[in-house]
């Protein structure tokens, strides 16, 4: 195997560290030289994990050509297991580069992305014939979906960071970008302290302007006769600007800008230069003399309807990037979603605690349904056991999910109406009820969930949170 240069390693260090353990362990308990994680890496596969035991003759970062009849090619071929107890006495293996290595014993598993993709490979590896490591298939097996849920883990919170590092195209760009994602984030916390919907919305926008926007605005859909764009709040350099605007909604002069065709289309819509696009000579004049440039409108949609927009205006033309545009619909998205609580909130005159459902580091459970896995859950913190004292996996299996059977019995049967009561419409839900934790007291529990529907209109899972 050749040396290459050490490459920037997407999986985090605690990880690495802990598939460290899994592959020292293998090598350890059965007995053989080497235990591996191979990671595929067209038209090469690398050896991303060695286990340190003595007479390994692999090193991490090493890499193979593909298609030379590797072991670990078949793996990933066929996706399937592979146990090969001497190569030299199977006409199939006995050219196998591995070989040259001495190492004749191979038992191996494929590992997959969350996506389908193959990974790459979890093996052992020995000199000799050893008939001891098969016995511990079912072991192997188990670490491989180990290391398959953590690749799980690892996609569903760098996503949006990997998706940033592939499309950045300068450093000054990226510290925008990073900006707007501190604003997604603060906007979350903004949305669990706010107390009125024009306090939370005003705050976002002071937030987005804090980025390096000269000004923005939200925008409200009346549904008055001439379809006006009502401004709810605005944020940086406006200097009477909204006032001079009148924007409407409707099919007409002053409702085919960025934010009228934004509310009509439920698209997000740029203009590049309010010096060239003759969609802005309305408003050209008043925006000029306030240093705007170029500008963006965001459709926020609630419930289905377009009730608004957020609108951000820039000093500069054509200064809102593939990957900014990305993050302000995702911030847009989430304000509407914050919109939606905020007035489901003042609707149900519930308490502003049962409303915080989608922030993951809050204190408390945060969890997922998965309505189509026999309502298994996915718990995304580890407060579960903090407030129930019992780990995910002690839990059993209730007729709505796995929580459901820690309920004190008479509670149970109204706590399951209501989650069902929501399910077919993707609603939102509020319960309160008593849980019997693992020590046998007693507690009072709080919890709110939103029933997800998927692009078919079908119940697909439950996202969540309880306090206490």
């Amino acid at each position: 195997m050749k040396k290459t240069k050490k490459q920037k390693p997407r999986i985090p260090k605690t990880i690495l560290e802990k598939w460290q353990k899994i592959v020292d362990h293998m090598a350890r308990v059965t007995g053989v030289p080497a235990g591996l994680i191979m990671r595929n890496d067209p038209p090469h596969i690398e050896v991303f994990i060695a286990s340190k035991t003595k007479g390994n003759p692999y090193e991490k970062g090493e890499r193979a050509d593909l298609n030379t009849g590797l072991y670990c090619e078949t793996v990933m071929k066929k996706r399937s297991s592979l146990l090969v107890p001497n190569a030299l006495k199977d006409p199939k293996w006995d050219h196998n580069p591995d070989i040259k290595l001495g190492m004749v014993y191979y038992y191996g598993f494929p590992i997959e992305w969350p996506n389908g993709d193959i990974f790459g490979t979890i093996c052992v590896l020995d000199k000799k014939d050893n008939p001891k490591v098969s016995t511990y298939g079912d072991l192997f097996s188990e670490f491989k979906h180990v290391i398959e849920r953590d690749l799980n883990i690892i996609t569903q919170n760098e996503k949006l960071k990997t998706e940033i590092a592939k499309k950045k195209k300068a450093e000054s760009e990226l510290l925008r970008v990073n900006r707007a994602l501190r604003v997604i984030s603060e906007s979350n916390q903004a949305l669990l302290k706010a107390t009125d919907q024009e306090q939370f919305l005003q705050e976002v926008c002071e937030k987005v302007v804090n980025i390096g926007y000269r000004m923005a605005w939200i925008g409200f859909a009346e549904q008055d006769e001439k379809k006006t764009v009502r401004p709810v709040v605005q944020a940086g350099f406006e200097k009477g600007y909204l006032n001079t605007i009148h924007i409407t909604w409707a099919d007409e002069e002053r409702g085919r800008g960025p934010t009228g065709t934004a509310i009509q289309t439920g698209r997000p819509v740029i203009c590049k230069d309010m010096i060239k696009d003759p969609l802005y000579a309305s408003w050209r004049k008043e925006a000029l003399k306030r240093g705007y440039a170029s500008s963006i409108a965001l459709p926020l949609e609630v419930q289905g309807n377009i009730i608004g927009s957020l609108n951000v205006y820039s000093a500069k033309p054509d200064a809102f990037s593939d990957d900014e545009v990305k993050l302000l619909n995702e911030l847009a998205s989430d304000m509407a979603y914050g919109i939606e609580n905020l007035r489901t909130r003042e609707a149900l005159n519930k308490s502003e605690e049962s409303y915080r459902t989608f922030a993951q580091n809050l204190p408390g459970i945060v969890y997922r349904v998965l309505l189509r896995e026999k309502g298994n859950m996915v718990f995304f913190n580890e407060m579960l056991e903090k407030m129930t004292g019992y780990t995910p996996e002690e839990l059993k299996k209730g007729k709505v999910c796995s929580i459901e059977p820690l309920i004190v019995e008479d509670d149970r049967k109204s706590v399951i109406a209501v989650v069902k009561k929501a399910i077919p419409n993707g609603d939102v839900f509020d319960v309160e009820y008593r849980l019997m934790r693992k020590d046998g007291e007693k507690r009072n529990f709080i919890e709110r969930g939103r029933v997800r529907l998927d692009e078919d209109g079908k119940p697909e899972f439950i996202d969540g949170v309880i306090f206490d």
